[in-house]
């Protein structure tokens, strides 16, 4: 079923108007090699990772902001658990369904490790300091509106992250080179 979704026809125009989209930005900005790399990230599995990502972000946002509001914990304690927890779900999926990786589950399973770490600190080190200083109100409207923007800038991180270096393949390695 999932994979009928996948192939429909809407699916395939949506990637499509991304590509489309990148290739007029660069057109008007004079073409740039980034271009083609850009566009080449946008294909079927961006797609499965905006699937795999709407899950996890369903799960991991009850959890973050459950923990922070209900349960009273601190903003990098809600944040942290969050991506522990959703991150586990997340690598199975993404390593299978995403990115059909079939390498060694150590290396993939470090290196997926070392990316949501990175991601993570990125992402929400940068979004605290970002809302705190643009946003005045209390702490708590902050810290969630910094959390949301978190959540946003650790998606962009980690699809590149995964797709780049936790789960790449050999073609890829290639490409870097």
């Amino acid at each position: 079923m999932m994979h009928a979704v996948l192939n429909s026809a809407v699916y395939c125009g949506i990637i499509a108007a991304i590509q489309n989209c990148i290739k007029t930005c660069a057109t008007a900005a004079g073409t740039r090699p980034e271009t083609e790399m850009a566009i080449k990230y946008v294909d079927e599995k961006l797609g499965k990772f905006i699937i795999v990502g709407i899950i996890n972000t369903i799960a991991g946002a009850a959890i973050m902001f459950g923990l922070y509001n209900l349960a009273g914990c601190s903003y990098w304690f809600s944040s942290a658990a969050n991506y522990f927890l959703a991150s586990i779900l997340s690598y199975f999926l993404n390593k299978y369904y995403t990115f059909g990786h079939k390498g060694d589950m150590l290396g993939s399973a470090f290196r997926f490790a070392v990316n949501i770490a990175v991601c993570y600190l990125l992402a929400y080190g940068i979004a605290k300091p970002l809302v705190l200083h643009i946003m005045p109100g209390s702490k708590t409207l902050q810290e969630n509106v910094a959390m949301l923007v978190g959540m946003c800038l650790f998606t962009g991180f980690n699809y590149l992250g995964q797709r780049i270096f936790a789960f790449r393949t050999p073609a890829e390695k290639d490409d870097r080179r």
